[in-house]
């Protein structure tokens, strides 16, 4: 390999590991239906390739632009923005189980990553619901980068975000593209 070669999913060993794959699956949603799940298509791929390797698949993507200050105070605009539905169509599309992990920092999140068996697929909620997302906080990211062992990027529209599931995350772990 090159010094000039990108990395990709290819590159790495996954078996075993605990693989964050950001994906994007900011789908257009309307009134509680999914308007086009094209881009959801396009993630399937790269979501059974990890998963076939033996890996725990932890999928970190954001869903819509919730504004901050509300999301502390409103069950609605959570409900609104949480990737739960955007979940259940993945699983559908995949014809496999996928979990849902309502709560992606704290202790509960590493528990159900524990729990999971090579092979598993989850999706952590919506990441801009954390403020250190669009901040690039390295704190955040870092945070982020303990879930897994490999960092995958494979939400090529968002790339041009400096977010920390995009940009910050790849300072703590090894990374490739989807």
């Amino acid at each position: 390999r090159s010094d000039n070669h990108m990395r990709s999913i290819h590159d790495l060993e996954l078996a075993g590991k605990l693989v964050l794959l950001r994906c994007d699956l900011n789908v257009p949603f309307e009134n509680g239906e999914i308007q086009d799940d094209f881009r959801l298509e396009q993630s399937v791929p790269s979501i059974q390739y990890v998963a076939a390797q033996g890996a725990k698949c932890i999928i970190i993507a954001h869903f819509g632009r919730p504004t901050l200050p509300k999301i502390r105070n409103s069950k609605f605009e959570i409900r609104n923005f949480s990737l739960k539905p955007i979940t259940q169509r993945l699983q559908e599309l995949m014809s496999k189980e996928v979990k849902f992990i309502a709560n992606p920092i704290g202790e509960e999140v590493r528990k159900q990553i524990e729990d999971m068996r090579p092979g598993e697929i989850a999706v952590l909620e919506n990441i801009r619901f954390y403020k250190g997302e669009e901040e690039n906080d390295p704190v955040f990211a870092k945070l982020l980068a303990s879930l897994g062992d490999i960092y995958i990027n494979d939400a090529f529209g968002a790339c041009h975000r400096a977010h920390a599931s995009i940009v910050g995350i790849t300072q703590f772990l090894p990374s490739a593209a989807g």
